[in-house]
Order: C-alpha cells, then sequence, then structure tokens
C-alpha cells in the first residue's frame, strides 16, 4: 500500500488516513446538518480568501497531521511508560470485530430505510389512497 507520510521511519498507510478521513468527514457532516440543516457543498468552502484553501484542502492537511500525531504518540509512548499490553490489543480487536459488524447492520438498515422512502414517495405519486394523507 502507497505511504503518505513517514513518522521516525514508520509509513502512514494511505488507507489509515483514508480510514481517518472519512470518519471524521461523517462527523463533520452530521455536525453541519444538525446545526445548519444541510452539508452541502461545505468541502469546497473557501476558508482562506487570500490563500483561497477551500474547507475540503484544510481538512485533508488538518487529517494528515492528525494521523501523524497519532504515529507519533505511538512511538514516543514507552518514554511515558504507557503500553498496550495483550489484552488491550484483545479488547481492541473485539471491539474493531463489533464494530465492523454493527456498520453491515447499520448499511443493510439504512439500504431498506431508504428503499421504503422510495416506495412510499412512488405510491404517493400513483396516488394510493393508503398514502395520500
Amino acid at each position: 500500500e502507497t505511504a503518505v507520510a513517514t513518522v521516525d521511519g514508520t509509513d502512514i498507510p494511505m488507507g489509515v488516513v483514508s480510514l481517518y478521513a472519512r470518519e471524521s468527514q461523517a462527523q463533520t457532516v452530521a455536525m453541519y446538518k444538525s446545526f445548519m440543516g444541510t452539508a452541502d457543498n461545505i468541502w469546497s468552502q473557501t476558508v482562506d480568501s487570500e490563500s483561497g484553501t477551500t474547507y475540503g484542502e484544510q481538512a485533508r492537511d488538518q487529517f494528515l497531521e492528525q494521523v501523524e500525531l497519532m504515529y507519533i504518540m505511538k512511538e514516543k509512548a514507552a518514554d511515558y511508560n504507557v503500553e498496550v499490553t495483550s489484552d488491550d490489543e484483545t479488547a481492541i480487536a473485539d471491539a474493531a470485530a463489533q464494530f465492523w459488524s454493527l456498520r453491515h447492520t447499520v448499511r443493510e438498515f439504512m439500504s431498506r430505510s431508504v428503499m421504503r422512502q422510495k416506495l412510499i414517495l412512488l405510491m404517493r405519486k400513483h396516488s394510493s389512497p393508503l398514502l395520500a394523507m
């Protein structure tokens, strides 16, 4: 896998940064929707008129910096007597497996929900007496 940065000789894979970026994007979009009602075009909005930097470009740079910081903290953990035990690693692996399982369930639920909404709209369009309310 392609490395996007290197911290103390350790390559940071594109997949790690991409996962962090996608999770951060989802949180940002949810926040914007809750406060503003919409998140349309947030990534293309200019945040620095002098440089022309968009929110998306700024976020990309910040995501990479945050992942680099995580790698640095991992490298320096021993200096502060911080360690991840085998029990911790097992708990992390279990939590990750549960997350992926839940993610699939949520995706399936959302897919069914979207299908249901489309069906209701279609039935309303065709004047179904059951849904004309």
